[in-house]
């Protein structure tokens, strides 16, 4: 139970230590809203990527990582539950 509240601890602040993107330039740009209208976002710009720190991370991987962990406690519990059978 300690592994697994250290590893919640660990996953967790490096989700949280992820580096803030910021827009560098303060011009704003008229965008279609939901519902109709116009709304107006200042400090973006338009069709240009903006490096973060998770830029290489697809859902992809992501769902791979959460499968690959609920198999890991999958294995880890049944072996638990085996030796105390035993």
């Amino acid at each position: 139970m300690k592994k697994l509240v250290l590893v919640t601890a660990l996953v967790s602040l490096a989700l949280l230590a992820a580096k803030p993107v910021y827009a560098e330039d303060q011009t704003c740009v008229q965008v279609p809203v939901y519902g109709g209208g116009v709304g107006t976002v200042c400090g973006a710009k338009t069709h240009e990527p903006i490096n973060t720190a998770f830029e290489g991370i697809t859902p992809a991987m992501v769902g791979g990582a959460l499968v690959g962990a609920s198999g890991v406690l999958a294995y880890f519990a049944r072996k638990v539950r085996s030796q105390k059978s035993a």
